[in-house]
C-alpha cells in the first residue's frame, strides 16, 4: 500500500482528533483549563474548586458574594472607586494611601476580588448613618463637613453622585 502526502495528512488529522477527544492530550488541547485545575502548592484542589493561578490557593468555582448589597455595590460604587485604586490606593501607587485603604481588589480579575473589595469597603460605611461614613467624608471638602486629612476631594457634582451611590448601597446592605 502506497501512502502519499494526502494520505499522511488525513492519517495525522485522524490521530489528532482521536487524541483530543480521548483526553490523552488535555494539557496540549486546553492549556488554560489545565492551569486552572492543576494542583495548588503540590496538592490537588478538592472537587468543585479550582487553583487560583496567581495566589496558588484553591477557590470555589462559583463564588457567592458574602457582602451585603453586593449587586448595588458592583453597579454603582465599585467603578467609582476603581479610579482611586488605579491612582493612589493600591500597592505600588501611593504607599500611604494603599496602607490606609488598599483598594487593589477594585480592579482585581480574581473571582473573589469584587466580593472581597465590597466587604473591605463596607467596613468604611456607617450603616445606621451612611452620610457620616468615612467612605463619604474622606473625599468631601472640609468646608462641606468632610475630613481634612484626605488630600483628594471630589467636586460638587461628582461628590453628589458618589454620595448617593454609597447611601443607596448602604441601604441595600442593611
Amino acid at each position: 500500500m502506497k501512502i502519499d502526502s494526502v494520505g499522511i495528512k488525513y492519517l495525522l488529522s485522524a490521530c489528532v482528533v482521536l487524541l483530543a477527544t480521548s483526553g490523552a492530550c488535555t494539557n496540549v488541547w486546553d492549556p488554560w483549563l489545565m492551569e486552572r485545575t492543576r494542583s495548588c502548592n503540590g496538592a490537588a484542589c478538592p472537587s468543585g474548586q479550582i487553583c487560583n493561578a496567581v495566589t496558588l490557593v484553591c477557590e470555589s468555582e462559583a463564588t457567592t458574594p458574602k457582602c451585603g448589597g453586593f449587586s448595588q455595590f458592583q453597579a454603582s460604587v465599585r467603578n467609582q472607586l476603581a479610579t482611586c485604586a488605579a491612582l493612589c490606593h493600591s500597592p505600588g501607587q501611593n504607599t500611604q494611601a494603599a496602607q490606609a485603604f488598599d483598594m487593589s481588589d477594585a480592579v482585581s480579575f480574581e473571582p473573589s476580588g469584587p466580593d472581597r473589595f465590597c466587604q473591605s469597603t463596607l467596613t468604611r460605611v456607617n450603616l445606621s448613618n451612611p452620610l457620616q461614613s468615612a467612605l463619604i467624608l474622606q473625599p468631601t471638602p472640609a468646608a462641606q463637613g468632610g475630613a481634612a486629612n484626605h488630600p483628594y476631594k471630589l467636586e460638587s457634582a461628582s461628590l453628589a453622585s458618589f454620595r448617593d451611590a454609597v447611601v443607596a448601597w448602604a441601604n441595600a446592605a442593611r
